[in-house]
């Protein structure tokens, strides 16, 4: 196993003592994970034999559970690369390492919004996806305004498995799907409320 440090301040953050001590923990144990540039590849099951491999109650849903919660506090960022079709994770928290010259990650780099997401900033892309991206003019991917500010369904799946799901089961994964269908089956009674001139039905409060 890698040697790593903890740097002392990993715990300043509000969000992060707000978690639990188990999701503490893993964050804690993905820094032996990851590699010198602190990402890796999500695999649930490398996670739970390094982190947690005496503690049953403790599985693959449990895993992914943690990695969103840190993912939300911005420990972390799950992303993914179409050439690879694998999902990674960043870590935010990662001192300084010298490499060598020339030397790389064996790994993708994360997208420009992960680092300016680590910085502070979140981009309108991230606003899009939750149906707020409203602007004046063009917005970040070269859409009209009106076209972004338009409601985008849930995602089907959770964000460690975006976007091609996956064939195990995950308990994220099927409350994503519940809501992406609930989503479904409300757009589709507005435009049937709409094509018989009724009133289009309010959504639940």
């Amino acid at each position: 196993m890698k040697s790593r440090v903890v740097p002392p301040d990993l715990f300043e953050s509000r969000e992060l003592r707000r978690l639990p001590l188990e999701v503490k923990w893993t964050l804690i144990g993905l820094r032996f994970v990851a590699d010198d540039w602190g990402r890796a590849p999500i695999e649930e099951w490398e996670i739970k034999a390094l982190v947690w491999p005496e503690r049953r109650d403790i599985g693959s849903d449990e895993i992914v559970e943690f990695l969103l919660l840190l993912d939300e506090a911005n420990e972390l960022a799950i992303y993914h690369h179409e050439k690879t079709r694998e999902n990674y994770f960043q870590l935010r928290a990662w001192p300084a390492i010298s490499h060598r010259k020339g030397e790389a990650s064996k790994y993708p780099e994360p997208p420009a919004d992960v680092l300016a997401r680590f910085a502070g900033i979140e981009p309108e892309s991230f606003r899009a996806w939750e149906g707020e991206g409203e602007s004046g003019g063009e917005s970040v991917s070269g859409t009209p305004a009106a076209a972004a500010s338009l409601p985008l369904p849930p995602p089907p799946f959770c964000k460690v498995h975006m976007p091609h799901g996956t064939t195990e089961n995950c308990r994220a994964c099927g409350n994503r799907r519940m809501a992406n269908q609930h989503w479904g089956r409300e757009q589709l009674a507005i435009q049937q409320a709409v094509q018989r001139g009724e009133p289009v039905p309010a959504p639940p409060q």
